[in-house]
């Protein structure tokens, strides 16, 4: 949200704005290639892969993310990325809907494992459901423009209840399905 560290920086400021790079700046640390490829993925995932982020190669970032992925999964590097094949069929499958003149794809319909890590490689916007940690049910947009991010926080009535979150430079947003109950933390 706007006034936290990071808010608002583009691809270009991938460092500055990863919640890695502001600990390395607080303790003076240099970062190490590996750093790099972790901050440009927490930061901007989809504009890593294509390119935007100065001293990460995208090939270099496809390699870790599975090798990172699978194995925090536990799983076989072969699941993990069979399980992003299906998900790249269904968002390419997925109906459309305009969003700021952006087309984006809806999957509210039903959960899609690996949808984020699709997305961000076919570079196409969706919209998902999904259970927070608390087990409230929010809509999110992710991998989308700018325009998109903008369009969907001024539609969050339609989508949820509650105030929007996002960051139109990192290109997500969600609302939550429900409010959050009297004393609970606000999650963003």
């Amino acid at each position: 949200r706007a006034g936290d560290p990071g808010a608002g920086l583009g691809p270009d400021q991938y460092w500055a704005g990863s919640s890695l790079g502001q600990v390395y700046a607080l303790v003076g640390r240099e970062p190490e290639p590996e750093d790099r490829l972790a901050a440009a993925a927490d930061h901007c995932l989809p504009a890593a892969y294509q390119g935007q982020c100065p001293g990460v190669d995208p090939d270099a970032l496809l390699a870790w993310r599975v090798a990172t992925r699978a194995a925090f999964q536990g799983r076989p590097v072969a699941a993990l990325e069979a399980a992003v094949a299906a998900a790249r069929q269904a968002l390419r499958a997925a109906p459309r809907v305009d969003l700021g003149g952006v087309a984006v794809a809806d999957l509210r319909d039903r959960p899609v494992p690996e949808l984020p890590e699709a997305a961000m490689r076919e570079g196409l916007p969706f919209l998902a459901r999904v259970r927070d940690r608390d087990g409230r049910e929010k809509t999110v947009l992710q991998a989308a423009p700018p325009e998109a991010v903008r369009a969907f926080q001024a539609l969050a009535p339609q989508f949820g209840r509650g105030e929007a979150y996002g960051d139109p430079a990192r290109g997500f947003a969600g609302v939550y399905a429900t409010a959050a109950k009297p004393g609970q933390p606000r999650l963003w």
